[in-house]
């Protein structure tokens, strides 16, 4: 029965993935690890939104949500590229308050990367009481610190409380994503 059930899944892989994606995510004893099939699962640019408005004639391109995930914590990313004008939605299943928008008061969600930069996104959207989610405009100065170094940590600030994500279990999402919004 077992070998049947991993005759099973080893099929229902290859379906998904090449030959050259499955020997990526084996262990040295033939297990596959969970977290390598997620990681492989999101390598790829995927499209909700890729053309030009019938109106306005802008191009539009938005990803599907991504999850970046930590041991804890669902962690939601987008990207959206309206002409040259780039930004970043972030979600996370935890309320902190409201997500506004007030100079001075933005809801943030700050970067730290694993050389130390900090890369801040402070909200443009409406005010949002439920779940935090913030849009955040996002810079080529933003994008070149992004690519230079892996996730370490992820501050996620309301108004009224902020919460830490340490583990995460794609640190290198920026590196490898940010290429979906060219």
């Amino acid at each position: 029965m077992r070998k049947l059930l991993l005759l099973l899944c080893v099929f229902n892989l290859t379906l998904l993935f090449s030959q050259k994606d499955i020997r990526l995510i084996k262990t040295t004893k033939g297990v596959i690890n969970k977290d390598s099939l997620f990681i492989l699962e999101n390598k790829n640019c995927k499209y909700i939104t890729n053309e030009k408005d019938e109106f306005t004639g802008k191009g539009v391109i938005k990803t599907t949500w991504y999850t970046l995930k930590s041991e804890k914590e669902l962690i939601l990313v987008m990207f959206r590229k309206i002409n040259k004008s780039k930004t970043l939605v972030f979600s996370l299943n935890k309320y902190l308050g409201c997500t506004v928008s007030f100079k001075g008061q933005a809801s943030t969600v700050k970067i730290k990367l694993e050389n130390n930069t900090i890369v801040s996104f402070y909200n443009i959207a409406d005010t949002n009481c439920g779940d935090f989610m913030i849009i955040g405009n996002l810079t080529e100065k933003d994008i070149l610190k992004l690519k230079s170094s892996p996730i370490k940590t992820i501050r996620f600030h309301g108004d009224r409380y902020y919460h830490d994500v340490k583990k995460i279990l794609y640190p290198n999402f920026f590196i490898d994503k940010l290429n979906c919004i060219k």
